[in-house]
């Protein structure tokens, strides 16, 4: 998948939505689930602009948010209503400041501050914060639960039971890539590596005397060049500003390769469904078309679809 930059996406299939609304007198729940106890039996009548419904139980409800950081906090409700037929949970901003009773050291250390495009959330003397941008439909700010995942795969695993015939049972671990470090020692002239030692100042020294010229045989190592003594004339120094050309003799070369082992398959159908997972669950069909460029075996071109239960549940809709 291809992400702009700066921006980031987060799979979830877990989280709840919350409205944040001012002008409600209590919060409210739609999820029997939320209760930290079993709630008690209550007749109250929730009025709104599409008409009135009713509130049945009353208690403690418990919803993890995350602040602004991504920490997870546990948020408290007392004297939450619980009403079956609201379609989203509603926090009141001043139901959840005068239950939580933040008033030491400083005072009103959980409050809401309203502005012009969000809402802003305080609380723990106002040492976290959460930002609600307002939902321009309705101008009003959204609150959503802590994400996750459960739900997800809770569905996977049961399309794979109602569906076991087309699930397959190859099961893909990732694999950390493994560093290899190819080093091509010099040859001989058999193509063996060369025994030869590294040179020290006694190894490989030409064999000279006074009255010997150097022997211009080649030998196992390196090309020895003699030193010379600095020159004193100004023309002939080396310009410190220009580039300094180095050449290498022998045949030594030395690479990196990052290679990751990928498994082998007894199906085409399932190194298609591999691959298909290891690209982030693209479509079969771009999968196919890779193989067709040669990007992937060719041979994946005419492999059935395999089955796949996180894309079956990622195309289900209520």
């Amino acid at each position: 998948m291809y992400l702009p930059t700066g921006m980031s996406y987060t799979y979830d299939s877990d989280s709840k939505v919350i409205l944040v609304d001012n002008c409600c007198r209590t919060s409210i729940t739609n999820d029997l689930r939320d209760f930290i106890a079993p709630p008690r039996p209550a007749r109250a009548k929730v009025e709104g602009y599409n008409g009135t419904t009713m509130a049945t139980m009353v208690g403690t409800v418990r919803w993890k948010i995350h602040d602004d950081l991504g920490n997870e906090h546990q948020l408290l409700l007392p004297n939450t209503y619980y009403s079956p037929e609201g379609k989203y949970k509603l926090l009141c901003p001043q139901h959840w400041a005068q239950t939580a009773n933040d008033n030491s050291p400083t005072p009103h250390g959980t409050w809401c501050a309203t502005y012009a495009d969000r809402i802003v959330l305080y609380w723990g003397q106002r040492r976290y914060a959460r930002t609600l941008r307002l939902l321009p439909s309705t101008n009003v700010g959204i609150l959503t639960t802590k994400p996750g995942i459960r739900k997800y795969a809770k569905a996977c695993r049961l399309i794979e039971r109602t569906y076991p015939a087309m699930a397959l049972t190859t099961s893909i671990t990732p694999v950390r890539p493994t560093l290899v470090r190819t080093i091509t020692p010099e040859s001989d002239t058999e193509g063996r590596p060369s025994e030869e030692p590294l040179l020290t100042p006694d190894a490989h020294t030409p064999n000279t005397g006074p009255n010997r010229e150097p022997s211009s045989e080649p030998t196992g190592g390196p090309s020895t060049i003699p030193i010379k003594a600095p020159d004193k004339n100004p023309d002939n120094q080396i310009n410190q500003d220009a580039p300094i050309i180095v050449t290498f003799e022998g045949n030594v070369q030395e690479e990196e390769d990052v290679t990751q082992p990928h498994p082998e398959m007894s199906k085409d159908e399932e190194e298609l469904k591999y691959w298909h997972l290891r690209l982030g669950h693209l479509t079969f069909s771009r999968v196919q078309h890779m193989a067709h460029l040669g990007l992937l075996p060719r041979r994946l071109q005419k492999a059935n679809t395999p089955f796949c239960s996180g894309c079956i549940c990622g195309k289900m809709t209520r």
